[in-house]
């Protein structure tokens, strides 16, 4: 419809239309037309939504052909069925909608369902306490934001759930006694008081309030607490209708006068009061937009229905029909569904407003457009119209301005041609004004755009009837989630495309649900993976996760078509999980192990571990598999020690077998079994190719263990566990050296190793005698430099000189310096005639003048 300003009525300052948005048919899958809303309970889903409808339990139903259990029906905003649930779980108290667009079924017996109606699948389900199921549910609201709902039961307690997601019923404060919600004990004993008669959901900051008309008082109620506002005298009444506005700053009252009350929400301002002259409660009262208030009559006075809607200074507008409506309020209009119309009720927004009021108007967007259909009829008014725009001197910026206002006019209107005269405006304004050298606008190209989309939303196939405002709140992405829920793939994509809509949150999720809707249908695997396949790769679309369409293929019972989907899957931590738990192990390990991640494959192992019956199949599994068995194994060696001994020894791995009995043996506290458990060793070493000499190691170490065990009953010293060069040390430091003698005989020491080992103890022990004994037994295989280190480190010149006469001369002169034998070492170095010899002694004496001297004299 074009705009018709003459169709507009004025309530107080602002002017409201009425649009059609469809013709309603109502036709229902079995081929039947036209529906009898007085018959059903309906609800509408905001922003657009679907219209449910349910048997009226209080209203003589006529079923249709064939129908024999009820059901929940849902059709499109224009009236084309869509789905119907069968219900066969009590009877329905209220139907509702959540943000997400899922249907709310309250039933009496508190139990609350909620479905996805476009993929007729159950969604969730949950009760609301025990207290409620015992009362039973009187009525029941969704929330202003659809992420909860209130309940009120048949002995008038409210309870509410503040999230869908996480369902946590919660009693509200009682209004009766003010008892506190969690008293059971006083819940049970209360006793009768004022009945509801209306209420509504408040939402503010902290929680969920419910605000309470109960015979001729008011209550708001939260969690915590009841309070009871207070209010004149001629104001208490009995409330039989409530309404809070949508910004929730506003309540409408109707009282058993017949008066309609608005004031604000927390009681400290009146706002209007208007007299229906009706005492007859209203069928629905409710609000368009935050400006004025809806009451709605069914077979009032003449037999027609009748809308009322209030303004905020008492003025009002009737309105009839012949049919039962349900009015739905959006954020800017109220939404109005009859049998055979949904229309659109707003106020009319203001720069449309501006520029198609009746008589001439001189806002900036009023002129421009003029100007532009004069311009089309040739018109030289046109240019006197351009001109006082420029020349304004009060508004410099009113081109500017005219434009903005033809742009957002636009939008706001729902016929094609209009919108496209008031572009045409603004695009001449920008020709007149020469704004960015006639390049479009940010703002125009935008609203192109936006109205585009909103055209195609609109069309009677799709049925998303969205404001321009509603349109900008609901945001894309969710428009885009809403068309995918419908089935509607082909609209979405084009729409991600058309507004270069990018992430995995754009196109790539369209095409993944498309393809897992594919995915269900039949007609084959392989023509089915070749059609998904086929339409990624020639959309090119990056980021495409072909693992969340082979998990629908997983649900649909198709895990051939998953794995070939998932071959195509770049990331193999997508893949891997999805394939374990198809069982596809064996397939799960090869990608992990190709992937490179050790993280994945010790995820994917330990998972085939937890599931296998045996560990014999499950370690023969991963034998063949060299990495994956050796992630295993390491994990096995921290966590897992018997299946690693399991492994080992089935698969004849005997070095391995041998390296645990080892560390067993060390494990045990009595020596016997230490002593066993390395022979034991020692055997699976021999057994085992080109680890004979860890055998023999294996062999004398138990040998040592009981070598020392004599020892330390001898000698009354602890020796067990000490290394064989550590035993040897002590030994002789005890100074038993017979004993020692025979450990080196027995074990083979080498003569070198023993002769360190006997200098150390005996130097350690003071023992210069033996020490010296011990030089003059033999040649030393060490030299005698060992001798006099020890001697020095015990600050022993005395021995340390014996044993300096008897090393090489070339080292004797620091080992002289360090006893302060200046003498000697001066006369080695002037017999073996070393200058490099003088300059060290010259250096070590510290400028004693006898050894300078003597020096000089040397080497003169």
């Amino acid at each position: 419809m074009s705009v018709e300003p003459g169709s507009w009525q004025q309530l107080d300052n602002r002017f409201y239309r009425r649009v059609e948005l469809y013709e309603m048919d109502w036709v229902h899958k079995d081929g039947g037309q036209g529906i009898g809303l007085d018959q059903y309970m309906v609800s509408v889903a905001p922003f657009g939504g679907s219209i449910a409808l349910a048997r009226d339990p209080k209203v003589a139903f006529k079923a249709r052909a064939g129908q024999t259990r009820p059901t929940i029906d849902v059709y499109t905003a224009a009236g084309f069925y869509v789905n119907s649930i069968k219900w066969d779980k009590g009877r329905i108290v209220a139907l509702g909608w959540t943000d997400e667009e899922l249907l709310v079924v309250v039933s009496e017996d508190a139990n609350v369902n909620i479905f996805n109606v476009h993929q007729n699948a159950f969604d969730k389900q949950f009760t609301l306490g025990q207290i409620a199921v015992t009362a039973g549910i009187r009525e029941a609201k969704i929330c202003p934001d659809g992420r909860g709902l209130v309940v009120l039961t048949n002995d008038d307690r409210f309870f509410s759930v503040a999230n869908f997601h996480d369902p946590k019923p919660r009693r509200l404060a009682s209004f009766k006694d003010h008892s506190q919600p969690g008293d059971t004990d006083a819940a049970a004993a209360q006793g009768p008081g004022p009945a509801v008669t209306a209420w509504d959901i408040h939402m503010n900051e902290r929680s969920i309030e419910v605000i309470v008309a109960a015979q001729r008082n008011i209550y708001v109620l939260d969690p915590t607490e009841a309070w009871e506002p207070v209010l004149a005298e001629n104001q208490m009444v009995a409330y039989t209708a409530m309404s809070v506005s949508p910004s929730g700053r506003l309540l409408a009252l109707f009282g058993e006068t017949g008066k309609i009350w608005v004031l604000s929400t927390n009681f400290e301002e009146n706002i209007t009061t208007f007299d229906t002259q009706s005492k007859v409660a209203p069928r629905q009262l409710v609000w368009c937009g935050s400006d004025s208030v809806v009451a709605y009559w069914d077979q009032l006075g003449s037999g027609t229905d009748t809308l009322l809607m209030v303004g905020p200074s008492s003025k009002y507008i009737n309105y009839s029909y012949t049919s039962r409506l349900q009015l739905i309020p959006e954020i800017d209009g109220l939404r109005i569904v009859s049998e055979d119309k949904h229309e659109f009720l707003q106020a009319v927004p203001d720069p449309v407003e501006k520029i198609f009021q009746l008589g001439f108007s001189r806002h900036p967007g009023a002129m421009l457009y003029m100007a532009r259909q004069g311009y089309d009829h040739k018109d030289p008014m046109a240019d006197d119209l351009i001109r006082k725009i420029k020349e304004d001197d009060a508004n410099p910026d009113a081109l500017y301005l005219a434009i903005d206002q033809c742009i957002e006019a636009a939008g706001h209107e729902w016929n094609s041609k209009d919108q496209r005269a008031l572009l045409k405006a603004a695009k001449f304004g920008e020709y007149q004004g020469c704004i960015v050298d006639s390049i479009p606008s940010d703002n125009f190209v935008d609203m192109c755009q936006t109205l585009r989309v909103l055209h195609h939303l609109r069309d009677y196939h799709i049925a998303m009837p969205l404001t321009y405002k509603q349109f900008k709140l609901l945001t894309t992405e969710v428009i885009i989630d809403r068309l995918i829920a419908r089935d509607k793939f082909w609209l979405a994509y084009e729409i991600c495309g058309y507004l270069k809509l990018t992430g995995t949150k754009s196109t790539c999720r369209v095409l993944e649900h498309w393809a897992s809707k594919l995915v269900a249908l039949d007609g084959g695997d392989d023509r089915i993976a070749r059609k998904v396949i086929e339409m990624i790769e020639t959309e090119n679309v990056a980021g495409v996760s072909y693992a969340k369409i082979a998990r629908a293929a997983v649900m649909e019972g198709k895990p051939d078509l998953a794995i070939r989907l998932l071959d195509c899957e770049a990331k193999y931590s997508e893949q891997v999980p999805l394939l374990l738990t198809m069982n596809e192990d064996n397939l799960a390990l090869d990608k992990a192990v190709v992937s490179g991640d050790t993280a994945l494959t010790q995820f994917v192992l330990l998972d085939m571990y937890q599931k296998k019956a045996g560990k014999g199949d499950f370690l023969s599994n991963i034998a063949a598999r060299p990495v994956a068995r050796d992630l295993f194994l390491q994990y096995c060696r921290e966590n897992e020690p018997e299946l690693l001994r399991d492994f080992y020894y089935s698969h004849d791995v005997l070095n391995e077998t041998a390296n645990l009995q080892v560390a067993d043996a060390y494990k045990e506290t009595s020596l016997d079994a230490k002593v066993a458990g390395l022979k034991k060793a020692s055997r699976s070493y021999a057994s085992a190719k080109d680890y004979a000499f860890h055998g023999r190691a294996t062999e004398e170490q138990a040998k040592l263990f009981q070598a020392q065990k004599g020892l330390q009953e001898s000698l009354k010293q602890e020796f067990i566990g000490l290394p064989l060069g550590d035993t040897l040390y002590q030994v002789i430091l005890q100074g038993d050296q017979d004993k020692a003698n025979r450990l080196k005989k027995d074990f083979k020491v080498p003569d070198k190793r023993f002769w360190w080992i006997k200098v150390k103890a005996l130097s350690a022990a003071n023992n210069f005698s033996e020490l010296d004994r011990f030089a003059k037994s033999k040649k030393s295989p060490i030299g005698y430099e060992p001798f006099v280190e020890e001697c020095l480190i015990k600050n022993n010149r005395f021995e340390a000189k014996k044993y300096i006469e008897k090393c090489p001369e070339d080292v004797r002169v620091p080992y002289y310096c360090q006893i302060a034998a200046f003498e000697e070492a001066v006369e080695l170095a002037a017999r073996l005639r070393s200058d490099e010899m003088f300059e060290a002694i010259t250096q070590a004496c510290k400028g004693r003048r006898d050894v300078l001297k003597l020096i000089a004299d040397r080497r003169a």
